[in-house]
């Protein structure tokens, strides 16, 4: 309980439950003093509605009427401004036992509060933030360390991040440290430099006296005072500021300043402290575990002030953790956000973040105007941008995600900016926090995603999106070019590390660039994609991307057309829907040998090998690739002989030669560990796994199956991974431990659908239910997968084939020929989608970990 406390007239008495005015008795209801306790508690911060009716009426569910019938009364006593009611948020009691001096507005007369009878080492006009800040604990540690040591510390960071409430906790944990005191100076309203020496002196305390040139009358009136001024919003006036801001140090021998800005004031030994985004949840987290992330702990407790019994679930919990992403965990955004999450949910209103800039607003009388919607708080830090500045901002709106410095410069450079000034507005925009420095070696930029939606909508204004989005496409074209030279010869790791960032900016090109048919761009992106999906082993966009490229051939130049033939016959495993594959690498391979050039010419040729070899041609596959050996030449990168191992592996598999596999796998091995391809070699241990079990030889596959599980999982390599246990579960099978092959599969699976390639464990999902007795189920499987070795245009490998033969025969014999041929036939003719569903069903119940002599009762179709 607080001790005896006064303010002006007011005096409060709480262990004898008293309050006074002018040292007569006031007599007020028992609720409305509990009422009065709890503001005054908490005069720090404003107090949701929820939490004062639990203080207030503990255990009793009471209407918010009754909380705003003692307020009224309070206000009776104490004055209408001594509890403001912050709307959609709570109360905050505005009394203050400490001097409060108000800063005068341009051209105001100084003007400073009566000082209150304290002892002069607690004066301050430092306001309580709002609520208690979360997240911010390490700042304020730090920045109390930093303004110990340092007399000019300056929080940066856009606008909205936190930095006025940082600056007020930090400054009022300062009281008592500085024998003058710590005064707050909103510069925020302020347009005249001539302005600013007098706001500071009213809000010290200090008399300026008569004079020209108030900055001096202002440093004589601090003389060797100790003082703590704390600058808010310095970014509007940096300069002057500035200017004031270093006499004031030189000349003075005790005075600290603590500064907010969006820029940096750039004075002589400025200590600059950037504040970061609050901390958002890492994807898939749990509810528990997402709750100690600040950017959710901030929108839960905001949504919570507009509706009290509002509450995350593990059900909304992802899309909060989204919605806090798509902010980019900026303070201001979040809390606007939560003021519309209790109404619309958290899905509907990441579906409207395209509005953002009309959605998110907050009418609160205690936020300045500037900060009252995200399209106030933008429009704010846009005019403080020099032309230059501007211009390249809305010009950056073309990107996504982050992006070299050098390709924004091919990108924004035209006859009103050359690469210099491009160079200087990007030093600008990342002064004042509008751009985000994500990686310094090479330079790698980005806009915050709200800033780039403002500048997008800036950029539609002043008729140059078409133009710039087509110059984005060349840029990008231009850096895909550099990565496939690129490619053939740096070592895989730092090629993945140097161009993977690009990848959304690349795939954004791509799209547009199908938009507009423009085929040239289109080729070189796709190409660098496939490649990043390649090393990244993900599988997902693939099909799309083939399929997208195919339907700009008609419209490509001869050597265009050649890459956008690479582009459809880019993957091993997953092929397009709009060609045959064997027609698509034909038609490849005939387009390089026009073009005449030999290491496209050589890697079409091996592809046009496996294309045979799949369709059951082994004269033709020989043929092709006797084309593709006589194109060799040593000097090649051991990258195209990588592939071309992998592409000979997989035409002895469709010849059904196991040695030859296992033969080709090991080269690969050993070429791969000798060049440092930790990748390739993973990849090589899956073939050579592959490659035992094709031979009969069941427990060597395991083994290395096991060894090349244990290398794709800590290389993060999902798309083999999810191929690697695949196998392993047939080896499982054949071996007779339908127990691991369970648990395989149960992690095979995700991978796989995720990958696009979840029907390649249908026939291994068939044998399993097979040997658990749900003959139905299997029946069904083998017939959906049946349907997709048909779609596909393949057959099934040796070990596909084996293993979807012995689900077969057990099944066929426990349900009839003409019962297992009906219930294929329906699996046959299952969507997908279906077939999933029976798969999911299977494995589900196989996880609940129920006794295997059940399943056939809960999965047979009686």
């Amino acid at each position: 309980m607080i001790a005896n406390w006064r303010s002006g007239h007011f005096e409060i008495h709480p262990a004898r439950r008293r309050l006074t005015v002018d040292g007569e008795p006031v007599t007020i209801g028992a609720r409305a003093f509990d009422v009065l306790i709890a503001l005054v508690e908490r005069s720090d911060r404003t107090v949701r509605t929820a939490e004062l009716l639990d203080v207030v009426w503990p255990g009793l569910v009471v209407e918010e009427n009754n909380l705003q019938v003692q307020i009224s009364a309070l206000r009776k006593v104490l004055g209408r401004d001594a509890i403001a009611t912050i709307p959609g948020r709570g109360y905050r009691f505005t009394l203050t036992s400490d001097a409060v001096a108000r800063a005068p507005a341009d051209g105001d007369p100084v003007a400073t509060a009566p000082a209150l009878d304290l002892p002069r080492a607690k004066r301050t006009n430092v306001p309580a933030p709002p609520q208690a800040l979360l997240g911010r604990e390490a700042d304020i540690a730090a920045l109390l360390s930093c303004v110990e040591e340092q007399r000019l510390v300056v929080i940066l960071g856009p606008g909205g991040i936190g930095k006025t409430r940082v600056a007020q906790v930090v400054a009022r944990q300062r009281v008592g440290a500085h024998a003058d005191g710590i005064w707050w100076i909103d510069l925020s309203t302020l347009s005249a430099a001539s302005s600013i020496a007098p706001a500071i002196a009213a809000a010290a305390q200090l008399q300026l006296g008569s004079g020209d040139d108030s900055t001096a009358l202002l440093i004589r009136a601090i003389g060797e005072r100790d003082l703590l001024l704390v600058l808010d919003n310095c970014e509007r006036l940096a300069t002057e500021i500035a200017r004031l801001v270093q006499r004031a140090l030189n000349a003075t021998g005790k005075l600290r300043i603590l500064a907010t800005s969006q820029e940096a004031l750039r004075c002589e030994s400025e200590h600059r402290y950037r504040l970061d985004a609050l901390a958002v949840p890492p994807a898939g987290c749990a509810l528990d575990e997402a709750r100690a992330f600040a950017a959710l702990q901030l929108l839960e407790q905001r949504a919570q002030a507009v509706n009290r019994r509002f509450e995350l679930t593990n059900k909304t919990v992802a899309s909060a953790r989204e919605l806090c992403r798509h902010l980019d965990g900026n303070a201001l955004a979040i809390e606007m956000a939560a003021a519309r999450l209790p109404v619309l949910g958290a899905d509907a209103l990441n579906a409207r973040l395209v509005d953002r800039l009309r959605l998110l607003n907050m009418a609160a009388r205690d936020v300045p105007a500037r900060q009252q919607s995200l399209q106030a708080t933008l429009d704010w830090s846009h005019s403080l941008l020099s032309p230059n500045a501007q211009v390249l901002f809305r010009r950056l709106s073309s990107f996504a995600g982050s992006f070299r410095f050098d390709v924004a410069q091919w990108l924004a450079q035209g006859p009103d900016l050359d690469e210099w000034a491009v160079l200087d507005a990007v030093g600008e925009l990342l002064d004042k926090s509008l751009l985000q420095l994500d990686q310094e070696d090479p330079p790698r930029i980005r806009l915050l995603e709200s800033a780039r939606l403002y500048a997008g909508k800036i950029l539609a204004s002043a008729g140059e999106a078409g133009e710039i989005d087509l110059q984005h496409g060349r840029a990008m074209q231009r850096l895909a070019d550099e990565a496939e030279q690129a490619f053939w010869t740096e070592p895989e790791d730092a090629w993945l590390e140097r161009y993977r960032f690009d990848y959304d900016n690349l795939e954004l090109a791509f799209e547009r660039a199908c938009g507009w048919h423009s085929p040239e761009v289109a080729a070189a992106t796709a190409e660098i994609l496939g490649r990043i999906d390649t090393l990244r082993s993900i599988n997902t966009f693939v099909r799309a991307r083939m399929d997208a490229a195919y339907e700009l051939l008609r419209m490509a130049d001869p050597r265009t057309k050649a890459r956008l033939w690479d582009c459809v016959v880019s993957h091993r495993v997953v092929v397009s829907t709009a060609v045959p594959r064997l027609d698509s690498a034909r038609e490849r391979a005939a387009a390089w040998r026009a073009l005449g050039e030999p290491k496209r010419m050589y890697r079409a040729q091996l592809r046009l090998a496996v294309e045979w070899a799949v369709a059951g041609d082994m004269a033709a596959s020989s043929s092709a690739l006797a084309e593709a050996r006589a194109l060799e030449d040593p000097h090649w990168p051991a990258r195209l002989r990588f592939e071309a191992l992998s592409h000979e592996s997989m035409v002895a598999v469709y010849r059904g030669d196991a040695l030859l596999h296992m033969e080709i796998a090991r080269k690969k091995l050993h070429l791969a560990e000798r060049a440092g391809a930790v990748r390739e070699a993973a990849r090589a241990r899956s073939h050579m796994a592959d490659a035992a079990l094709m031979a009969g030889d069941v427990p060597r596959a395991i083994n290395l199956g096991r060894e090349a599980i244990s290398a794709l999982q800590a290389l993060d390599q999902p798309g083999g991974l999810g191929v690697a246990l695949a196998n392993l579960c047939s080896a499982y099978l054949i071996a007779g431990d339908v127990a691991s092959a369970i648990e395989t599969a149960s992690r095979a699976w995700p991978l796989m659908i995720a990958n696009e390639s979840g029907p390649y464990l249908f026939d291994r999902l068939a044998l399993i239910a097979a040997r658990v007795g749900a003959h139905e189920v299997s029946a069904r499987l083998l017939g959906a997968s049946d349907a997709r070795f048909e779609r596909d245009g393949a057959p099934r490998q040796p070990n596909e084939l084996r293993v979807a033969s012995l689900a077969a025969q057990g099944s066929e014999a426990a349900l009839g020929a003409m019962h297992f041929v009906k219930l294929k036939a329906e699996g046959a003719g299952f969507s997908l989608t279906e077939s999933f569903e029976i798969a999911q069903e299977l494995l589900g119940g196989m996880h609940r970990g129920r006794e295997r002599s059940a399943q056939p009762d809960r999965l047979a179709d009686s």
